[in-house]
């Protein structure tokens, strides 16, 4: 199993990306930096080549897009894709390859920690040998791969090993690779906390919080220069582009759809703390049930919060996939796979933001359709009771 979960990887690994080449961008920002000495947050691969007055071979594949934007993702990925580059020696086939055996490593380092955690080699290989995971993670080699394996480290320590700080440390890690991983934190830092009283739960939480907060500012402080770099927040969430806030866009203008974004924004953010607070006041809690409620909220702000929605953005349900019941587990592989179909008919035609429309909804559609044909009575697998 080991041998055929390598070689299926590497032979995906070795593929050149195809739909989307976000990872070109990511090449783009680490040259800046590695090559250049310009901070990413503030210049963008378009910018430095003005600047310079060059044509950069590193640079020309980025898409129009991103050529006048500068980074966008958290702190440990830049200084990631730092590292790659400056390897890379300015050969941008080398610098491709660099991401991608990096994603190959954290694909199996990632079947291990699953193997380590579940004990089953089922829910390894659902892993593993996931279509959507090998095209998305290891072909288009999105960094999503590395996020995912940093919460399932985090999910480790906090399973097998009850060590409150590095479950923290590894999902600080994470929020510094993709801000959203911050949702998974309180959950974690709940259940091990579970057995302590109120007041000791909400000290450590206290301690928790200080570390977290500790160990982003390391990374961010890396690259700050001035409070417009907090700016890099908000570049995603101001487009609308594949979700139902372009057909808003094109209906209402701006204004009126940025006050709707913000006004379901509060109200996710408040319904989370609430629903956090009952979890730190409740005395029984398990695992199995406060990951399941965790799914839920990301489901939520996926579909109904992300203004750019993109096929990957769903694999950030995965390292929490394996505590869901079979049934949802199917439902969000069905998921997954309509998703990733429909990105494909769509974005290799066009990238225009009205072809996003019918990506979105297809997907929503096409799922809900999936589940209802794929109906209760006809699920063979069978939940096993908890121990």
């Amino acid at each position: 199993m080991i041998f055929f979960i390598i070689l299926i990887a590497c032979i995906f690994t070795c593929m050149i990306p195809h739909s989307v080449k976000d990872v070109y961008s990511y090449i783009g920002c680490g040259w800046t930096a590695a090559h250049y000495e310009e901070n990413p947050y503030f210049m963008s691969a378009q910018q430095v080549q003005e600047k310079y007055h060059i044509q950069d071979a590193m640079y020309e594949k980025i898409a129009n897009v991103w050529k006048n934007e500068p980074m966008i993702y958290g702190p440990l990925w830049t200084l990631i894709s730092t590292v790659l580059t400056f390897l890379s020696f300015g050969n941008p086939i080398l610098a491709l390859y660099l991401f991608k055996i990096f994603n190959l490593m954290m694909h199996l380092l990632t079947c291990l920690f699953i193997y380590k955690i579940t004990k089953k080699k089922m829910l390894v290989l659902l892993y593993g040998l996931n279509p959507v995971i090998l095209l998305e993670g290891l072909m288009d080699a999105h960094n999503e791969i590395f996020m995912i394996t940093l919460i399932i480290i985090a999910i480790y320590y906090t399973i097998r090993k009850k060590n409150l700080w590095l479950s923290v440390l590894f999902i600080a890690l994470a929020t510094a690779v993709k801000y959203f991983a911050i949702l998974i934190l309180p959950f974690l830092v709940i259940y091990l906390l579970r057995e302590k009283t109120i007041g000791k739960r909400i000290g450590y939480c206290s301690l928790a919080g200080i570390e977290f907060l500790g160990i982003l500012f390391i990374f961010f402080s890396i690259y700050f220069q001035d409070f417009n770099f907090l700016n890099v927040f908000a570049i995603q969430q101001n487009k609308y582009n594949s979700s139902i806030y372009y057909l808003l866009y094109l209906l209402m203008g701006k204004n009126t759809t940025d006050m709707i974004k913000w006004i379901l924004l509060v109200t996710f953010a408040i319904g989370y703390i609430i629903l956090v607070i009952k979890y730190l006041l409740q005395e029984k809690i398990t695992f199995r049930k406060i990951i399941r409620k965790y799914e839920l909220i990301l489901f939520l702000f996926i579909f109904f919060l992300i203004t750019n929605f993109n096929s990957w953005y769903l694999l950030w349900l995965f390292p929490t996939i394996f505590w869901l019941k079979p049934r949802y587990i199917k439902y969000i592989l069905i998921l997954y796979s309509i998703s990733y179909i429909l990105k494909f008919f769509t974005f290799c035609i066009s990238e225009n933001a009205k072809m996003g429309i019918p990506y979105f909804l297809g997907t929503i559609i096409m799922s809900l359709l999936g589940t209802y044909l794929k109906s209760d009575k006809n699920v063979t697998i069978k939940e096993r009771p908890q121990k």
